[in-house]
């Protein structure tokens, strides 16, 4: 399995691309931790960060015990 680690754009609507990995969203995604992330991190291209989390709804049901 590859290492990977969860890189954003530091520019807005940036339009970048990694061979392997595919393309940047805005909110950022898993990249390969790879010479060519690891370049774009350096050159300031991009930056290490954390995945926002998702709210999600309770699923939980009440049941009826009677």
């Amino acid at each position: 399995m590859s290492t990977t680690v969860f890189v954003v754009p530091t520019a807005a609507g940036a339009k970048l691309s990694h061979p392997v990995s595919g393309s940047l969203p805005d909110g950022g995604a898993d990249w390969l931790a790879d010479q060519f992330t690891f370049r774009l991190i350096n050159d300031g291209a991009i930056a290490k960060g954390e995945p926002t989390a998702v709210k999600t709804a309770s699923t939980s049901a009440k049941t009826d015990n009677s």
